[in-house]
């Protein structure tokens, strides 16, 4: 524990006296051109894969690191304040058995804490990840409580209606199966550890997906997910890029399922944002390098694309997650990639790209905090 302690202190200083990668013009305030790529932040190697990203109320941005690329060093959470200056804001709790945290999916609740989906899979596939909430009180972290255990991929989270959403990107009890499924957990039933079963009608499980299985063998499923403005359920499908659509019933459950996005219609979908303005969605194709918007009617538009980079251009290198800030989109880059992805290879660049949204796409710019 002294050696982690030792560790994070020295972390936390080099964060905050270092110099920033930054554009030199890069302010919360600077227009851009809508549509071209710019370096936000390029971080050092204990920041190696920044993924999942919420918002609080007073406009910070949080971003989880689970470090699956650079596993010498802890999961880590950072803080990106309205000025775009970056700080380790805490580290993940290393899972007791396994030693590793892995953050990846981030969400405030309505109580202002912070629910972390903590990925296990790729250190222990046999249902070992978690649901952390990090408590924060007047924005600086108090504890950590396991809120569930039983989990095999958690991947995104969001609270919508007094309930935690959770995907779950590999929830199969056979690998054959090639399923994932979609979790709801009532906040009053989050005050007690909940451990889930490791079957496929477990309690909590509201919906199973099937994921197409690629040419390049890979078939994971339900991984980006929100909510638009009318309460409707968006989940992306990671391996087979398809998008559904759920109607939800007053109770939580869902009413109906939907294809919103047909198979071939984008080669693969991360992480999905969804403004509640417009109700346009935001996706990180992963595995083609581009971020896509989507309008509420299905049509859809590629707001970026590049070739392989190692991301020292500001260029997307593997997007995962985007996150509209204004009228800007943070995307975060991964930088793990697969067989047939644009991206070739893990690089020692760091990165996370802005974007100017097309003025088109917006609507009136009103508060996302708390998401």
């Amino acid at each position: 524990m002294m050696r982690i302690a030792i560790l994070l202190a020295i972390l936390a200083l080099s964060s905050v006296s270092s110099a920033q990668e930054v554009d030199p013009d890069m302010t919360a305030g600077t227009e851009l051109e809508p549509g071209v790529q710019h370096m936000l932040f390029s971080f050092p190697d204990f920041l190696a894969q920044p993924d999942g990203m919420a918002l609080d109320r007073a406009g910070n941005v949080y971003v989880s690191n689970p470090n699956f690329n650079n596993p010498e060093y802890p999961g880590l959470l950072i803080k990106i304040t309205p000025d775009y200056e970056w700080s380790v804001f805490y580290a993940t709790p290393a899972h007791p058995e396994t030693r590793k945290a892995g953050p990846m999916g981030i969400t405030f609740g309505t109580d202002g804490n912070l629910y972390i989906a903590d990925n296990q899979y790729y250190v222990n596939k046999d249902y070992a990840s978690r649901i952390l909430r990090l408590n924060m009180e007047n924005g600086q972290p108090t504890g950590v409580d396991v809120l569930v255990t039983g989990l095999k991929h958690p991947n995104a989270v969001r609270w919508h209606d007094g309930a935690l959403y959770v995907t779950d990107t590999k929830w199969e009890v056979e690998d054959s199966t090639n399923t994932s499924g979609i979790w709801r957990f009532p906040e009053a039933e989050l005050q007690d550890s909940i451990h889930v079963a490791s079957t496929m009608d477990a309690e909590y499980l509201i919906d199973t997906l099937h994921a197409i299985r690629q040419p390049n063998g890979m078939a994971f499923g339900a991984d980006g997910m929100d909510f638009d403005s009318q309460g409707n359920m968006f989940v992306g499908m990671f391996s087979d890029g398809r998008v559904f659509k759920y109607a939800m019933n007053l109770d939580g459950t869902v009413q109906s399922r939907e294809v919103f996005l047909e198979y071939g219609t984008i080669p693969s979908c991360d992480g999905i944002f969804i403004d509640r303005n417009t109700d346009n969605l935001y996706i990180a194709d992963s595995q083609a390098n581009a971020l896509r918007l989507v309008e509420a009617d299905g049509t859809l538009h590629t707001l970026a694309e590049n070739g392989n980079t190692t991301g020292a251009d500001g260029k997307m290198d593997q997007p995962c997650e985007p996150l509209l800030v204004g009228n800007k989109l943070f995307i975060a880059n991964f930088d793990s990639p697969n067989e047939n992805f644009v991206n070739e290879r893990y690089d020692d660049i760091h990165n996370m790209t802005i974007l100017q949204v097309p003025q088109e796409f917006l609507g009136a710019i009103e508060g996302e905090g708390g998401r």
